[in-house]
């Protein structure tokens, strides 16, 4: 599943969305998540730009002449910030200074696009999505940083459960030392069975020694179904 990029917009802006969309179309980790696309019968506006912001991976607000006074645009940002979702912002140069609240010259925005007097839309146009390049840019090395970050942190998670185990506690029934069948399945969560070695099939195949009584770990944060392959 793709990140949601939630875009904020006028729909004096609607051009640039359109622009922002078609960059996206086939991007491996972003997808836009634009309210007016996003068909719900039903479904009251207001609960879909919240349920947006809050699935949202980042907030990104469209502040362009024409938009950074509306009063949808700052209240859905109020509403990012509440829920602790970053906002990306991308600024018209020309109303920098013009800014006011959780958005303004003070911050560091550094994606921002140039209007002059007499350029055609068109040119507008090339300036902003030029901006928005450089933002996925940044986002997409932000992102792998912080995969690569939760990755080694579940692998460092799973290397001190094995040194921190706990001594094997004494059977009083002579019947529970037989060892569990090779083959014997346990998911994400449960606790591991029998001391070994257990294999999952998922690609790329991982293979782990892991103590009995130790919960079964998770891979990047999803529930894995694991099989004892052979005994300590």
């Amino acid at each position: 599943m793709k990140e949601k990029l939630f875009i904020s917009y006028a729909n004096e802006n609607a051009d640039k969305v359109k622009l922002i969309t078609n960059e996206l179309l086939e991007h491996p980790i972003f997808e836009p998540l634009v309210v007016a696309n996003k068909r719900e019968p039903n479904k009251a506006l207001v609960k879909k730009v919240t349920e947006g912001i809050d699935s949202a991976y980042r907030f990104v607000p469209i502040l362009s002449i024409q938009s950074f006074k509306t009063q949808w645009i700052n209240q859905e940002i109020g509403y990012a910030v509440c829920k602790n979702i970053p906002i990306v912002p991308i600024v018209q140069k020309e109303v920098l200074s013009d800014l006011k609240g959780f958005i303004h010259k003070q911050n560091d925005c550094p994606y921002t696009y140039a209007l002059k007097i007499g350029l055609f839309r068109r040119d507008e146009n090339i300036s902003f999505i030029n901006c928005f390049k450089d933002l996925i840019k940044d986002l997409e090395i932000e992102y792998k940083a912080d995969k690569k970050n939760t990755t080694a942190e579940i692998v460092r998670e799973a290397n001190r459960s094995l040194i921190l185990s706990p001594p094997p506690k004494p059977h009083t029934n002579a019947f529970l030392n037989f060892k569990k069948p090779l083959g014997t399945i346990a998911r994400t969560g449960e606790l591991c069975p029998e001391d070994g070695i257990w294999k999952t099939d998922k690609k790329p195949t991982t293979s782990i020694q892991y103590k009995k009584d130790l919960k079964m770990p998770a891979i990047e944060g999803r529930p894995i179904i694991w099989k004892l392959v052979s005994y300590s």
